[in-house]
């Protein structure tokens, strides 16, 4: 039982603890008699398969411990010398410790030496040279105790492992026949309290889809400006209008229910129409970043067998290779202004999909995730707008890129509750005085900033114009307490923390920051409206508050899988063995947290290779896997770095075939044709073999910091030839700290990033 408490408290099914011999055996004739010290700790570890009966493991235990006696005796510090444990790194950090001494009532009152010594009363003082030393006495009561280090573990900390030690013992007690996996250390008090955190149940509009509430939007407020692009405008009757119209044009090119069109454009008010008149067709829409390379492109539109692709003139001649149709709004909008202006009748239902967006994927090619329109109506009306209510006096930037799925709800927000989008120039999103500018000059009352892009924000001069500002959303990354500190130095509008998967429709739980928070990383926070967030063991079990495990997220949100992945979609969303709804699914995140006291959730990382890179999600293996095309490499490894000063950024570590040589830019070129911007790793090295531990795997820790390799040591160093260049050039060398830059020096082959 011990042995499980330590496994679900750390997540892992492989754990060790220390379990002290009393070193006299009972066929040691006069052993009880024997003055001096005997015992002796030893390791003991035990592997948890979550198959396996509770009888069986309980049988295995018992036989592996009569094999250990026979080597009792053996010093700690010979074991440490068999083991593949370094010197100088214990081999375990908590010990258990049996007691089954004799009861006998008349011990205590018999004469000892002729009746001249009486035991009247006994204490011991005990202490442990581990953080945890749990024991167990065996009297008529079998009694739970643990001592531990005060400056690393909390009372109630201790408190609640006691209970749930108990709780597993009567688990095992009340059914010796049950699986491992079956086996919960969760008290009904503690199960009762997650059931009530994940009570969000909120009203929205289950039979309506996003166009429909769109148009009830337009009936209410026709002569309302909808979007606004620089000079340009469009009211809702306008915009509805010109929707209408493409979406008459895409039924005609036989676009309905589940059918996908591209959309490749830049940020515009044509956008806008594009997505809209998609919907109203019946169709699905797939953003289609212009910045991506061609091959990205060509997959996206293959995989998901788009027969539309919705774009821009000055982007038709790089889309030369698309063999479906092609209309562009701009120079194709006089013959679309000869269908219909009436909303289009189709016969699609909330549960019907909305779009397709792609996220990295590990094996090579990016992932399609599939999301229906009752979960954006849900995230919009029944949690957004309960929430962060919007008028038509508001108006919303959409500033994220149409390939993040946080542009979703930057569209449809305001478009669903008469407020106004206000477009971002292109790339407009990168300029901190821009969006200063932009906000002071269209008032705007919200937005939404990855973490990076916000302490960029942070560090404007002119602030003072943003004061119109009434709520900053933060998400996609974490959110440090440095960074709080800093906004709350600058700013009075209310700081809420987002977090969540593309796979649960853009948010899963949200928080508010508040002053008083300052000095810890923000928690990730409570579920939105209907959606309900587990911490699960690797058996999936709930875990109480306060233990780490992978968090889990169903609700109306969730996506319905990833598309022509039915091998993936089955590992990541599986049954929902806590909804009592028939084809309740839960998503596993990856991604690991606990539960806090208070019911928000704490964000503590990943349980795998996958990265966060100023706020995008990025599967290392992709990268890996184009790297590994070439036919000098042997071996790729691609890890996120954070070395001195600088930001988070991709290293890529490869390995030559045996008579190979590796070149860097011809690697940097075949990146550059398969993977976006933000994918392309800031420095490449060459390495003759990846470091191994002693487990055989990759010893991340040992990977070397790639070294800035700089003109000037490379032999081909010219200086700044005018008064720009060495201007640039001292930039250079202040940003990224590094010495004489020179004209052929390349930023961000220095460690520079956008």
């Amino acid at each position: 039982a011990w042995a499980l408490v330590l496994s679900k408290y750390s997540g892992q099914q492989d754990v060790v603890f220390g379990a002290t011999m009393s070193g006299r055996p009972a066929t040691l004739e006069g052993c009880e008699a024997m003055i001096g010290l005997f015992i002796n700790t030893l390791p003991v570890r035990m592997r948890l398969d979550g198959a396996e009966g509770v009888a069986e493991w309980l049988r295995r235990i018992q036989q592996e411990q009569v094999e250990l006696r026979e080597y009792e005796y053996s010093p700690l510090v010979q074991v440490q010398g068999w083991s593949e444990v370094p010197r100088g790194t214990p081999l375990f950090d908590s010990i258990l410790l049996f007691e089954n001494y004799p009861e006998d009532e008349t011990f205590h009152q018999e004469s000892l030496l002729g009746g001249t010594l009486d035991i009247v009363e006994g204490y011991t003082i005990e202490r442990s040279n581990y953080g945890l030393a749990a024991s167990a006495f065996a009297g008529k009561y079998l009694h739970l105790g643990i001592k531990y280090d005060t400056s690393r573990f909390e009372a109630d900390t201790i408190e609640r492992m006691l209970r749930h030690w108990q709780r597993l013992l009567e688990s095992i007690l009340s059914n010796p026949h049950q699986r491992l996996g079956e086996l919960s250390m969760l008290t009904d008090e503690e199960w009762q309290t997650i059931i009530d955190w994940n009570q969000t149940e909120h009203d929205y509009p289950a039979d309506k889809c996003i166009h429909q509430l769109f148009e009830s939007q337009v009936e209410r407020t026709p002569d309302a400006i909808a979007v606004v692009y620089e000079d340009a405008s469009l009211t809702y009757e306008q915009l509805n209008r010109r929707a209408n119209q493409l979406a008459h044009r895409l039924r005609s090119l036989g676009v309905g229910s589940e059918t996908f069109v591209g959309i490749c454009m830049q940020r515009s008010i044509e956008i806008v129409v594009a997505i809209l008149g998609v919907l109203k067709a019946g169709g699905a829409y797939v953003p289609l970043d212009p910045a991506y390379p061609a091959e990205r492109l060509v997959f996206m539109l293959e995989d998901t067998r788009a027969r539309v692709l919705l774009t821009q003139p000055f982007l038709t001649d790089q889309l030369g290779w698309y063999r479906g149709t092609i209309v562009s709004l701009d120079r194709d909008w006089q013959e679309m202004a000869a269908y219909s202006k009436e909303n289009p009748v189709n016969e699609v239902s909330p549960e019907s999909l909305a779009y397709a967006m792609y996220t990295s994927g590990s094996t090579g090619w990016p992932k399609g995730v599939m999301i229906a329109h009752r979960g954006v109506c849900s995230h919009v009306i029944g949690w957004l707008q309960a929430n962060f209510p919007l008028t038509g006096e508001d108006r919303i930037p959409q500033k994220n890129l149409f390939s993040f799925d946080v542009s979703v709800r930057e569209f449809f927000w305001p478009l669903l509750t008469g407020a106004r989008i206000v477009m971002l120039k292109p790339n407009g999103h990168l300029d901190s005085r821009y969006l200063t500018e932009l906000i002071a000059q269209h008032r705007l009352s919200n937005i939404y900033f990855v973490s990076s892009t916000l302490q960029l924000f942070l560090e404007e001069d002119e602030l003072d114009g943003c004061d119109s500002l009434r709520y900053v959303l933060c998400g996609a990354e974490s959110l440090s307490a440095e960074l709080q500190e800093q906004y709350f130095s600058r700013f009075d509008a209310n700081l809420y923390h987002f977090y969540g998967p593309t796979e649960n429709t853009i948010t899963s739980t949200f928080r508010q920051c508040h002053r008083d928070d300052i000095g810890r990383m923000a928690p990730i926070g409570k579920p939105i409206a209907n959606t309900q967030v587990y911490v699960l063991d690797p058996l999936l079990l709930p875990l109480p508050p306060g233990l780490p495990g992978q968090l889990h997220v169903s609700g109306v949100g969730l996506a319905r899988g990833y598309l022509s992945r039915p091998d993936l979609t089955a590992t990541k969303f599986i049954p929902d063995p806590f909804s009592p709804l028939p084809g309740s699914r839960l998503y596993s995140t990856g991604d690991l947290g606990r539960l806090l006291a208070s019911g928000e959730v704490e964000f503590l990382g990943r349980i795998d290779d996958q990265v966060k890179v100023r706020g995008f999600r990025i599967e290392p293996g992709e990268i890996e896997s184009a790297l590994l095309e070439d036919e000098t490499l042997s071996q790729a490894l691609v890890v996120a770095r954070q070395d001195g000063g600088l930001d988070r950024r991709l290293v890529a570590y490869v390995v030559a075939r045996a008579g190979s040589r590796v070149d860097q830019e011809r690697l940097r070129q075949r990146l550059r044709k398969r993977l976006p911007d933000y994918m392309q790793p800031s420095a490449i090295v060459e390495l003759d073999r990846l470091p191994l531990n002693a487990n055989g795997k990759v010893d991340r820790r040992a990977l070397p910091e790639p070294a800035r390799q700089q003109a000037a040591e490379q032999g081909r160093w010219h200086a700044p030839r005018d008064g720009y260049e060495l201007e640039v050039a001292s930039i250079f060398e202040q940003v990224l700290g590094v010495g004489r830059v020179g004209v052929e020096d390349n930023f961000f082959e220095l460690g520079g990033h956008s």
